[in-house]
């Protein structure tokens, strides 16, 4: 069995202060609600920063360490101060900023009670050993960026902007409240399906929603579910998140969401494809199935089709060791790995980091995806942008039922082409029932379908059964979500994160965080 081969290790959950050496965003179109045709982005951007500095009750204390000896830290000094004093905007002492230069053992102690690390630097613009961080306070509230690489100034603006909103937040318990689509027989926020579940250990497992919540409890899931229809949706929620469904929606329902987006101001994500695997099943055979959600996206111009996406191209792998010490390479088919490619062109970029949903990621697992048509003709007053493609190595599979467990007889079949995974709307949205009305508003379409789960741990993990009974866990299977856990829910739990930003940013502040060719 391959449990006996494996070396466990801990599953590491997201910690505030995660994702803390970012890698260059690269540059990339980008789209914003304008809020007004003669307001630029850069206007809208400072009415951000000014809210932002309105909205705090008490000083955030931004304070950078850097060790003088660095070669090259002059110039990275005097980027990160311009956007910092950006943000500060001067004059009300809302945003205080400084510069602490690490030149002995005090500056040095200093610098580690704050969160900083000390780093090695090795790059054409910064070279040496030392620390070059930033630490933030807000009241009782404390938050590092313990290690700074070079970053554009767009992504410094944005992430040290999103950071003091997050102190804020907690320091004050304000709620970001975010609706989910509940009552569909979906793969909820709150199932325990991230790792392996020990038959006879009666204590729930980690769920994504109970990770988010517990490092990030301004962020509030609220439950909506539509009652076929009959019910609406809450105006006051910033945005919605549908995650995938187990049956097929309504038409009610469907209208009921369109109706949420055409209030204008609101966002929304789908992490949802056509590809449908139950939980507890140890074959992992999928079937095809959309449950409706096509007729509402391909109203937004995002056409979802009915078929399961193959990149042999890229797709995630896992590294074992047998019993005799030889190592074992499992490829998941059906579980797509885009991973970004510095300096690609945006039509073969497979993952766009400039999209703040997924900034600063390297690569980022996506199960059970289906591929995306984007018809722009149908949202003429909005932009619609791929941020996510599998490689030109990809293939799909329309099949009534489709077996995607481990397997080293997958062979290709079909035409070879490169898939849209992942796009946006940002703009004026056009009703996907009714053309004649519209509203401003940003959603995400990320097609996967177990983008918030461990698809190993899921499909191994033992269920309930009527009765009472439970059915069997799969070894195998849990064996494999260990890994799985390992190398990839981290990108996974930190790129949820960002798109609850993407989600929860109001226009204005949204605006910083383009890229700078304001």
């Amino acid at each position: 069995m391959l449990r006996a081969a494996l070396a466990l290790g801990l599953f590491t959950t997201l910690s505030t202060g995660c994702g803390t050496a970012p890698r260059p965003a690269a540059p990339g179109p980008a789209a914003v609600i304008p809020a007004s045709p003669a307001t630029t982005t850069k206007d809208a951007c400072h009415r951000g920063l000014q809210h932002l500095r309105d909205s705090l009750r008490s000083p955030v204390y931004v304070e950078i360490y850097a060790s003088p000896e660095l070669k090259g830290i002059e110039g990275h000094l005097a980027e990160l101060r311009e956007v910092l004093d950006e943000i500060a905007g001067g004059g009300d002492d809302k945003i205080v900023v400084r510069t602490i230069r690490v030149k002995d053992e005090a500056t040095r102690e200093a610098a580690r009670e704050a969160g900083l690390q000390e780093g090695y630097f090795e790059s054409d613009y910064l070279r040496g050993i030392g620390f070059f961080g930033v630490s933030l306070r807000h009241a009782d509230e404390q938050e590092a960026v313990p290690l700074l690489t070079s970053v554009s100034p767009a992504d410094l603006r944005s992430w040290i902007s999103m950071k003091i909103r997050d102190l804020d937040a907690r320091v004050n318990g304000r709620a970001l409240r975010i609706g989910v689509l509940t009552g569909t027989d979906e793969i909820a926020l709150g199932d325990a399906n991230l790792v392996a579940k020990n038959p006879e250990d009666s204590r729930e497992g980690p769920s994504i929603q109970r990770i988010v919540e517990q490092a990030l409890p301004f962020y509030h899931f609220v439950p909506v579910d539509l009652r076929g229809g009959k019910a609406s949706i809450d105006p006051s929620l910033e945005g919605l998140l549908v995650t995938q469904p187990g049956r097929d929606l309504t038409d009610a329902e469907l209208r009921r969401i369109d109706e949420f987006f055409l209030r204008g101001g609101k966002t929304g994500a789908f992490l949802t494809s056509a590809v449908n695997l139950r939980p507890g099943d140890a074959s992992m055979r999928a079937t095809i199935d959309t449950h409706g959600i096509d007729q509402l996206l391909e109203g937004y111009g995002v056409e979802m089709k009915n078929e399961a996406v193959l990149d042999w191209g890229s797709s995630v792998r896992l590294h074992i060791a047998l019993q005799s010490g030889e190592p074992l390479e499992l490829v998941g088919f059906g579980l797509t790995l885009a991973a970004h490619k510095e300096n690609a062109p945006p039509a073969q970029q497979t993952l766009d980091s400039s999209f703040l949903g997924f900034s600063r990621l390297d690569e980022l697992a996506m199960p059970f995806s289906s591929p995306l048509v984007l018809h722009p003709e149908l949202q003429p007053e909005a932009t619609l942008r791929a941020v996510a493609r599998s490689t030109p190595r990809t293939t799909v599979d329309a099949s009534e039922t489709i077996h995607l467990k481990f397997s080293s007889t997958f062979q290709p079949k079909g035409q070879y082409g490169s898939r849209v995974l992942a796009a946006t709307v940002e703009g004026k949205l056009r009703s996907a029932f009714d053309p004649g009305r519209s509203a401003p508003a940003r959603l995400l379409v990320l097609s996967s379908a177990q983008f918030l789960a461990n698809p190993y741990a899921r499909a191994g993990n033992p269920v309930d059964l009527p009765g009472g009974a439970a059915s069997p866990a799969d070894e195998d299977l849990q064996t494999l979500s260990m890994p799985y856990a390992q190398k990839y829910l981290t990108a996974t739990i930190l790129a949820f994160k960002s798109i609850l930003d993407w989600m929860t940013l109001d226009d204005d502040l949204y605006a910083c965080t383009q890229d700078e060719r304001r």
